[in-house]
């Protein structure tokens, strides 16, 4: 069974690349690395149509790029540690590992490059990208 139909089967109904960022002032483009501390990436699937199944990877790393003065127009990449899956169960967390869902082993970690940064206001935004997993680009917002 490939990714894709795991998350369709899944019904992934969110995935959060959830990054607090803060700039510094300045009138030209700086890099920042993701500050694990600040930063996760975190998702949560229905699960058989009955409930809801939340986890995060807890191994996530990437940049920042962009003017302080232009949020707006900030750069995000960020690479995620497949085997860094946690949902809290052992045994689903293993099976998520195998070839049936992520296949860690071939394929170890997933991408997030940003597209555009879209209703930026208050500093609150969506984050719009290409997230791949086993080399399958999906955009994401």
């Amino acid at each position: 069974m490939n990714v894709t139909k795991s998350i369709a089967r899944w019904r992934v109904a969110t995935l959060t690349l959830v990054t607090l960022v803060a700039f510094a002032a300045s009138a030209h483009a700086e890099t920042w690395k993701l500050d694990p501390s600040h930063s996760k990436a975190s998702f949560k699937v229905r699960h058989l149509m009955i409930s809801n199944v939340s986890g995060r990877f807890g191994k996530l790393e990437g940049t920042v790029q962009g003017d302080p003065a232009k949020p707006e127009s900030a750069v995000v990449n960020a690479t995620i540690d497949a085997a860094s899956i946690d949902t809290d169960d052992a045994k689903r967390d293993e099976h998520l590992r195998s070839a049936d869902f992520f296949e860690v082993a071939k394929y170890p970690t997933i991408t997030f490059k940003s597209k555009a940064i879209r209703n930026w206001k208050d500093s609150s935004f969506e984050l719009v990208g290409d997230l791949t997993m086993k080399e399958s680009p999906r955009r994401w917002c």
